[in-house]
């Protein structure tokens, strides 16, 4: 597991395979729990994920793979966190995807405005959830 977030985590391997390694990160989320947390308690991770939430939208199907992914799998990260609310203190996901919300609606794609509008209907009704 430690090699796995390691690849995961690597800036190398990321920069130039990233459109295949998250859906594939994305898929085995689904599967294993204990993914799931490891790759959520590293921080290399989850801030490349928020920056790539944060990134601007392009118009090219490989950009959009990347945005799509990487909201699914922040959805399903924060579905099965533990502690949404330190979760979201410390890395204010609430931000990123309202960011990605509004670029995606300022680029007219509509398809990842809704994934990204579901994961923050998620993620609010999560953290109205008592403690």
């Amino acid at each position: 597991l430690p090699r796995l977030v390691a690849l995961c985590t690597s800036p190398r391997v990321y920069a130039q395979h990233v459109a295949l390694i998250l859906p594939t990160i994305k898929s085995m989320l689904h599967r294993s729990e204990v993914l799931n947390h490891a790759l959520a308690e590293s921080p290399k991770f989850v801030n490349g994920l928020v920056r790539r939430l944060e990134d601007r939208i392009q118009d090219d199907p490989t950009s959009m793979a990347i945005h799509q992914s990487s909201v699914e799998i922040t959805n399903i990260i924060c579905d099965k966190h533990r502690d949404l609310h330190t979760f979201n203190a410390k890395y204010d996901i609430l931000r990123a995807v309202q960011t990605i919300i509004e670029s995606a609606k300022l680029a007219d794609k509509m398809r990842l405005w809704c994934l990204a509008r579901n994961c923050l209907n998620s993620i609010n009704n999560k953290l109205s959830e008592p403690r």
